[in-house]
């Protein structure tokens, strides 16, 4: 009974959503503030794609009942074992974000914006927190692990992690918003959806649910759980399917860069320690010092001063803004430093290969690692499944200019 408590689990998750999002349809003339009105308000773009990402996500589901077992036969089936149960763990993250983010935008009684952005961050603690990662968990079970051994590591080097992780913030943003914008460019602009729900949000919700809990779960699930079923095939593959899968699973090009990049550092950190505790740690620094403090004071300014007024008329006149307006600079400058002696830091470990791990017996070589993770069957299905994911997370920003 126990093997098929992950798939009764996925069942129960996926049955409602395939019901509600497939077979209702919007009833002609339905109108008023009915509770129910919520599964039929939809925007129209929504349910195509909503009755995609549910077939998908059975298919998925009947896949992985045909493949229950997950023998260990080398590099290439452990990965296609692994990556075909993280593809279906987005999708049905996907599922229940795209669902819950529609009752939220239709409830029939009017939310402020910051109740409305609490929401959507419990929106995403569940969808992630609460049930994807225990049914990853599920999932996983009987996939075969190697545990990484645990080795101390001293505080100056992970001095040096904590700079490296700003600098990689630092770089991965950058190019991370050129290519948002770029793409956004023709559409009339770059989609400002994340950036309100962060300036809209309460403090505690913000603080809970991005500072600390999508630091632990999201390690658990990208470094503990994953690095430990690929890890014997050597330090190179780990951090690679490490770093992309982390990186991909955020879904936009405002964070894939940086996401992946860190992906990549704090795989590198877990496998040199094989403790994942340090890694959450690291997660939460990078998480609490953009967006918490950052946002934080951006709020404080925009309560005050809604249309960024900084003359000096106005801030002589308006002294609160002028202290908040201070902060933020001193902020910015200190994470300027921090992120400059970061990319000093990362630029002297590639220089000394401080970044070589031991090999491992029999190690595949790097071209069989990337041949193993790009070209399995199932490595096929992940990044169709990841393009979509991709793509939707733009659809809203394109029809909107239609």
């Amino acid at each position: 009974m126990k093997t098929k408590i992950p798939y009764i689990f996925s069942a129960i998750i996926l049955i409602p959503l395939f019901v509600l999002f497939c077979f209702f349809d919007n009833p002609a003339g339905r109108t008023g503030a009915s509770f129910m009105n919520i599964f039929y308000a939809a925007p129209g773009w929504l349910t195509p794609v909503l009755l995609v990402l549910s077939v998908v996500a059975v298919v998925l589901f009947i896949i992985l009942l045909i493949n229950e077992k997950t023998e260990d036969t080398g590099i290439r089936k452990q990965n296609n074992n692994v990556l075909l149960r993280y593809a279906f763990f987005m999708i049905v993250v996907a599922l229940l974000q795209l669902f819950g983010a529609n009752i939220i935008r239709n409830l029939p009684f009017e939310l402020s914006p910051t109740t409305k952005s609490t929401l959507s961050f419990i929106m995403v603690a569940v969808s992630v927190d609460l049930i994807g990662f225990p049914l990853l968990f599920l999932l996983l079970k009987k996939v075969p692990s190697t545990p990484v051994t645990k080795q101390k590591i001293k505080f100056p080097q992970y001095l040096c992690y904590m700079l490296m992780s700003a600098g990689v913030v630092l770089v991965g943003a950058i190019a991370g918003a050129a290519v948002h914008t770029f793409i956004c460019a023709p559409f009339g602009g770059a989609s400002i959806e994340l950036q309100k729900m962060l300036m809209d949000s309460a403090p505690l919700p913000r603080i809970l649910v991005a500072g600390i809990l999508a630091p632990v779960f999201e390690e658990l699930i990208f470094r503990k759980l994953l690095i430990d079923r690929i890890n014997k095939y050597g330090a190179f593959f780990a951090i690679m399917v490490s770093g992309l899968t982390f990186g991909l699973f955020h879904g936009n090009f405002q964070q894939v860069f940086f996401a992946t990049l860190l992906g990549f550092l704090f795989a590198h950190l877990y496998l040199k320690t094989g403790r994942v505790e340090l890694t959450i740690g690291l997660h939460m620094m990078v998480n609490l010092a953009t967006t918490v403090v950052t946002n934080t004071l951006l709020q404080k300014i925009y309560a005050v001063n809604p249309n960024l007024d900084s003359s000096a008329e106005y801030l002589t006149a308006h002294p609160e803004v002028a202290t908040y307006f201070g902060l933020l600079g001193l902020w910015i400058m200190a994470l300027g430093a921090v992120c400059v002696a970061g990319i000093i830091v990362l630029i002297v470990f590639l220089a000394t290969k401080k970044f070589v791990l031991a090999k491992k017996d029999a190690e595949p070589s790097k071209s069989e690692a990337l041949k193993a993770f790009f070209t399995g069957k199932y490595s096929i299905i992940f990044f169709l499944i990841i393009t979509g994911l991709f793509l939707l997370s733009y659809l809203p920003v394109v029809l909107h200019m239609q």
